[in-house]
C-alpha cells in the first residue's frame, strides 16, 4: 500500500517530496524493496530530490556490497556538500575503492581529491599520511609530490606547510632522484624554520 501511494505521488500527483517520504516508509518495512529502489534511482537525475534519494539508496547499496553504485551516490552527495562533509564523503570513496573494489589506482585518485579538499581541516596531516601510504603502494611518487606542491599554497598552518615541504623534498630525493627539486623544498622548510634538523641534514 505504501509503495502504491508513493508511486501515485511520484508519477501522477507530481509530489515527489511526499513520494520520497512514502518510499522511506516502504524501506522501513522491507529494506530491499526492488520497486522502491528503481524509483529512487530514477530520482538521482532530479536536481531537487537527488540528495534525498541518495540518502535512502546508500544503505541499500552497502547492504548489497554494490560498491560502484555506493561510490556513485557518495560522489553525487559530495558535489554540493559543505567542505568538511565533502572530505568525509571522499574519504569513504577512497576506502571503497581500496577495500571494496581492490582498486588502488582509483583509491590514489580519490585520496588526491581528499587532500585538495582538506587544506583547511585540522586532521589534514592524517589525510596526507593516507595519501603517502597509497602513493607508496602504487609508486606514483611524481604525482604525490605534484599534489603536495599544489596544496601547500592553500595551507595556512606554517607547521603543516613544513611537513609538506619536507615530505616533498624527501620523496624528490629518495624516489625521484631529483636533487634540484628536493633542494627547492628543503629551502622552503628552512625559510620557515632556519634550524630545522631534517632540512639541514
Amino acid at each position: 500500500l505504501h509503495f502504491r501511494v508513493a508511486t501515485l505521488h511520484h508519477r501522477n500527483l507530481d509530489s515527489v517530496g511526499v513520494a520520497i517520504d512514502r518510499y522511506q516508509q516502504v524501506l522501513a518495512m522491507e529494506e530491499a524493496h526492488s520497486g522502491t529502489k528503481d524509483a529512487l534511482e530514477e530520482l538521482l537525475s532530479d536536481p531537487d530530490h537527488k540528495l534525498a534519494a541518495s540518502e535512502l539508496l546508500a544503505p541499500m547499496y552497502s547492504a548489497e556490497s554494490d560498491w560502484e553504485r555506493l561510490i556513485a551516490v557518495h560522489e553525487l552527495q559530495a558535489e554540493d556538500a559543505e567542505p568538511r562533509q565533502r572530505v568525509e564523503l571522499l574519504v569513504q570513496v577512497a576506502r571503497l575503492y581500496e577495500d571494496g573494489l581492490d582498486d588502488v589506482q582509483r583509491a590514489f585518485d580519490a585520496h588526491r581529491r581528499v587532500l585538495k579538499s582538506a587544506t583547511g581541516e585540522i586532521d589534514f596531516l592524517d589525510h596526507q599520511e593516507q595519501f603517502l601510504r597509497v602513493s607508496r603502494t602504487v609508486g606514483r611518487w611524481d604525482d604525490y609530490v605534484k599534489v603536495l606542491e599544489e596544496v601547500v599554497v592553500d595551507v595556512m598552518d606554517s607547521e603543516v606547510r613544513k611537513v609538506l615541504y619536507l615530505s616533498a623534498a624527501e620523496v624528490s630525493r629518495d624516489h625521484l632522484d631529483d636533487l634540484s627539486r628536493a633542494r627547492g623544498h628543503y629551502r622552503s622548510v628552512l625559510e620557515a624554520d632556519p634550524i630545522h634538523g631534517g632540512a639541514l641534514a
